[in-house]
């Protein structure tokens, strides 16, 4: 069996904007993406105070944006529920 530690896999890198490219169809706000987490609670509570000491940290910036990288797998084809 082949040892595959040292290989790098290739890292997509994709830009989501929050509420970016909205747009109104018969009075109803559309949008082209959804971007759905799927994390455990343990998980989330992490990156809820990730975020929230970002805010915090940046607080005093004039920037609008915080930007998080987050490393995972993106699915395209993801079932209904």
């Amino acid at each position: 069996m082949e040892n595959n530690n040292n290989i790098e896999p290739d890292l997509k890198e994709h830009e989501f904007v929050h509420n970016g490219d909205k747009i109104m169809i018969n009075s109803k706000v559309h949008y082209p993406d959804l971007l759905r987490f799927r994390i455990t609670k343990e998980e989330a509570l992490i990156l809820a105070e990730r975020i929230l000491k970002a805010i915090n940290y940046d607080i005093r910036k004039e920037e609008k944006w915080l930007t998080f990288s987050f490393f995972g797998k993106l699915n395209y084809d993801v079932p209904d529920e």
